[in-house]
């Protein structure tokens, strides 16, 4: 009987994102259940040696796979900390019974019945979350593992408190963290280009865009951004709540994040 996990390690969420990217986007899932390991703890988390140790239990139960991530902080290396992926995103897992079947599961590593997460775990699930979930095209749709099986305590009294909140983050950040690209029909019989819209408006403003036929060709500095403009078939604007305004070449950087739809 075959295990069907990865086991890998994202240590930003820009990398996450960008390995989401490389893969077909699934057509079961419409939201997420959020969970708390219980055991390990923070302070027992070892990473991947974590990671297979739940798979081997997992096995045990006779399961062929598991929850899809985990979210790590706090552990004593921080270089276990980080988005793990388990079972691939792209198939349903093994989380929470009845929900297994149209829901992502996401386990943030800690035992939170009588306190709460932190800050920086809320924050890495959100932003965890909302990569997830671009990448899915699905909306906010976001419970807890109690919601599915009524028979647990899982996520723990203190963090099922903050499910009104996670959800309304992880709303507000799929409007507010969005991506700022237009597409632009190119010559005929040419596959349509992107581009920031800042950069659209900014060219056609001036007449036209160069990949359309038109002689301007020149790039500009754009007082609000606060950067260069560069042609348009070659830049992408995303703008986030997070990180504000970030900048990448369309077919080196933009494509392999993630950031087009």
């Amino acid at each position: 009987m075959t295990f069907n996990s990865v086991n890998l390690q994202f240590k930003t969420v820009s990398d996450f994102a960008a390995w989401l990217a490389l893969m077909a986007r699934p057509s079961w899932v419409r939201g997420s259940t959020y969970h708390n390991t219980y055991r390990p703890t923070e302070a027992q988390w070892r990473g991947k040696a974590s990671m297979e140790s739940m798979q081997a239990t997992y096995v045990g139960k006779g399961w062929t796979s598991g929850p899809h991530l985990y979210i790590a902080l706090h552990s004593p290396n921080p270089a276990d900390d980080g988005i793990w992926a388990m079972t691939p995103p792209t198939v349903p897992g093994t989380h929470a019974g009845g929900c297994n079947p149209v829901r992502f599961g996401v386990e943030v590593v800690g035992d939170f019945q009588n306190k709460a997460p932190s800050a920086a775990q809320q924050q890495l699930l959100i932003d965890a979350l909302t990569a997830l979930h671009r990448w899915a095209h699905i909306g906010p749709d976001l419970n807890a593992h109690r919601d599915c099986m009524s028979d647990r305590t899982c996520p723990g009294d203190a963090f099922y408190a903050l499910k009104p909140q996670l959800q309304q983050r992880l709303a507000q950040a799929l409007t507010t963290d969005r991506l700022k690209a237009r597409q632009i029909p190119g010559p005929p019989n040419t596959p349509p280009r992107y581009c920031s819209e800042q950069a659209a408006d900014f060219y056609a403003a001036r007449g036209g865009l160069v990949f359309c036929g038109y002689p301007l060709a020149d790039e500009f500095h754009d007082a609000q951004l606060n950067c260069d403009v560069f042609p348009c078939q070659r830049v992408c604007i995303k703008e986030s709540a997070a990180y504000g305004v970030e900048q990448a070449l369309l077919k080196e950087e933009a494509i392999p994040r993630g950031w087009l739809s």
